[in-house]
């Protein structure tokens, strides 16, 4: 499926490398029937992009694979040089041969805490403290992580070939890390915004791009960096410029999106208010005796609470009867506000929904709460007479022993895990010991 989706564009692509007497040729090879040729150790799955020079893989495409992702990986690519003997192709030949997929999962047990401690050694780390004389050294490739984040400790060994390997080292441009998670008290602090981020910076100390494509590959990242370090003073500066606004138009639009948010919430709360009728103290004897009674118990700071508002609103505004086809009135009660009616002593969390019927709670609903289910709740409680406050305990019984199931599903699996690792661990105490013997 994903080689026929690929095809249109590839075909295109070899079309116009073809028009336009580039000195890269685009090909295919049907793997199934042609799998003995030199590119076929790197295959791991299909389609795989593979970048060949005088007969030897020097490079992978993995990024995107659309019309613009292939034209921009090919012009990296050829800025390499043409020949297998150029040095920058023999880095890019040796650094994806060291970091190819079968070298990654042989070393994977080893990775981790090795991998960071020597990112960490080798490659230089600013802080608020440093951070401006650090920079003013040379234009820099500033790499913000944190620590804990996954993403961030997949690029570790790429930064570090950046930072270390002959080849792959940005000209004019020194690499440097950045605790982004601790470290934000400077001008690249406001354009940090997840992990990892990538940064061009001045020799000021101010950033004049943010790296935004999907391949970041330590050969794309110098390509990167270099094309940014050799601006002009104009071109930096309407870089700059360009950055902020983009900074700036984020920031408003969040700005605007939270502000929209707090008035349809307020919209949705007074229309709760005004919509649905309120249960108090004072008036739950007179409103329920003889009357069946669908009741929202609710807390004002409760966030699930706040999102199941809409829903009861619309609850309320669909007509429901029970069995003797009295109207069932759609409730709310505010629950710490309201500690003394019957309902509000089975109230546990919130929100809590209940079915009252004489004023007496009958049945919870425990289940999904969309319009749809606590519709048919209500509808098969409304239509039953025999329904009344025997069945809640019948429920709650039953939910009882729902739980304690679940519970003891969990212990036994628990367990059984527990007794399989004591039987792998004992399996291989008995090999080690007949290897001793022998």
């Amino acid at each position: 499926g994903l080689c026929k989706r690929l095809a249109p564009d590839w075909t295109t692509f070899a079309e116009e490398t073809s028009l336009s007497k580039s000195h890269l040729k685009v090909a295919r090879i049907l793997a199934t029937e042609n799998g003995n040729n030199t590119g076929m150790q790197h295959v791991r799955g299909y389609p795989s992009l593979l970048y060949i020079v005088d007969g030897e893989v020097v490079g992978k495409h993995e990024g995107d694979r659309d019309l613009a992702s292939l034209r921009n990986y090919a012009d990296r690519m050829l800025q390499l040089g043409l020949e297998l003997s150029s040095p920058q192709v023999l880095a890019a030949r040796d650094f994806f041969l060291t970091t190819s997929r079968k070298a990654l999962q042989e070393e994977k047990p080893k990775q981790g805490a090795e991998m960071q401690r020597e990112f960490e050694l080798r490659v230089p780390e600013i802080t608020d403290a440093n951070y401006f004389d650090r920079t003013r050294i040379k234009n820099t490739l500033l790499f913000a992580y944190a620590d804990w984040c996954g993403q961030s400790k997949k690029m570790f060994s790429d930064i570090v070939a950046l930072a270390t390997q002959p080849g792959l080292q940005p000209e004019g441009v020194q690499v440097a890390r950045l605790m982004a998670s601790q470290y934000k008290a400077h001008p690249a602090g406001r354009l940090i915004e997840t992990y990892p981020t990538l940064l061009l910076l001045g020799k000021d100390g101010y950033v004049d791009a943010r790296y935004s494509l999907r391949d970041r590959s330590p050969l794309s990242l110098k390509v990167w960096a270099e094309k940014v370090a050799s601006q002009t003073e104009d071109e930096r500066e309407a870089g700059r410029r360009k950055l902020e606004e983009k900074v700036e138009a984020k920031a408003a639009a969040k700005v605007e999106k939270e502000r929209k948010k707090e008035e349809k919430k307020e919209e949705a709360k007074l229309q709760f208010q005004t919509s649905v009728f309120e249960l108090t103290d004072d008036t739950f004897a007179s409103t329920t005796s003889g009357k069946d009674v669908l009741a929202l118990y609710y807390n004002d700071a409760c966030a699930s609470c706040a999102a199941l508002q809409p829903t009861w609103v619309d609850l309320a505004a669909e007509p429901l009867t029970n069995h003797a086809g009295t109207p069932v009135l759609v409730a709310r009660v505010q629950g710490p506000k309201s500690n003394n009616s019957l309902g509000s002593k089975l109230v546990e969390v919130y929100p809590t929904l209940l079915y009252l019927r004489d004023g007496q709670p009958v049945s919870r609903w425990n289940g999904e709460r969309d319009l749809a289910s606590l519709r048919a709740w209500a509808s098969r409680i409304a239509a039953n007479p025999r329904v009344d406050a025997s069945t809640l305990k019948k429920e709650d019984l039953l939910k009882q022993e729902q739980e304690r199931r679940k519970q003891q599903e969990h212990e036994n699996r628990f367990k059984k895990a527990k007794d399989e690792e004591i039987r792998k661990i004992k399996l291989e105490e008995r090999k080690s010991k007949r290897g001793s013997k022998s």
